[in-house]
């Protein structure tokens, strides 16, 4: 977002975990860029936020991690169904709360490392059953974007390999 938002007034990056948000700086050292960093819940934005509305969110959500397997296969070793299975509530509670912060004429980008459909498009489309304000931005229409991967109504899906990355799913969502 750094990079492809210049114009943008200020970044900020929260993460809960501040290990992960180390990382989150030595990323954008390496990139010559910056942002503002919180270590704060993206869940409960009334505990770090001062109701000044994002024009832009990118929701990088906790998820199985499923996509990255190739490179960590110890993945398999540390994932347990019944923990896999309250992500797509976690996943669905911070769509809301970042939801709440976006701007009108704001667009927030839903991503995940995982190829797990329920973690991915049933988040979403839960999300736009309740959102009357929200409008997915078709993956064709994102500029700069390769279109790697499958695409459905809602976003695009790599899988593990395509294109020589890891699987990841991404979707765009217009406030209107």
């Amino acid at each position: 977002m750094a990079e492809r938002e210049p114009a943008l007034r200020e970044i900020l990056a929260i993460d809960i975990d501040p290990t992960r948000l180390s990382k989150v700086a030595e990323n954008l050292r390496r990139g010559g860029l910056s942002a503002a960093l919180r270590v704060a819940d993206a869940a409960q934005p009334a505990a770090w936020w001062d109701g000044v509305p994002f024009e832009r969110i990118l929701l990088d959500a906790p998820c199985s991690g499923l996509g990255v397997i190739r490179r960590h296969p110890d993945i398999r070793l540390r994932k347990f169904p019944a923990n896999m299975e309250k992500l797509p509530q976690l996943q669905g509670r911070l769509l809301q709360a970042a939801w709440s912060m976006l701007a009108r004429g704001g667009r927030l980008v839903y991503v995940t490392c995982t190829f797990a459909r329920s973690e991915n498009h049933d988040v979403l489309a839960a999300f736009l059953q309740f959102a009357a304000d929200a409008e997915i931005v078709p993956s064709a229409r994102w500029s700069g974007w390769p279109g790697f991967g499958h695409g459905d109504e809602l976003g695009r899906q790599i899988l593990p390999g395509q294109a020589g990355a890891d699987g990841f799913y991404y979707a765009a969502v217009d406030k209107r």
